[in-house]
């Protein structure tokens, strides 16, 4: 399922929500990334497990 959703589009990933609004909606400093260590995650929690395993820290997460 789609995590996110915009004009009626659902997108997978936060980039293509985030380049969706750069092009559609000239929104330049619209960012919906989740990322870390130059690597885009498509859902908190997978960010959130990417920060326990790799960095040690545990970190809680909403969207």
């Amino acid at each position: 399922m789609a995590k996110f959703e915009c004009c009626g589009v659902k997108f997978r990933h936060s980039k293509d929500l985030s380049e969706h609004m750069h092009s559609q909606h000239q929104m330049a400093d619209f960012k919906a990334e989740l990322s870390c260590c130059n690597t885009s995650f498509a859902k908190a929690s997978e960010l959130m497990d990417h920060v326990s395993v790799v960095h040690h820290y545990q970190m809680k997460l909403e969207t």
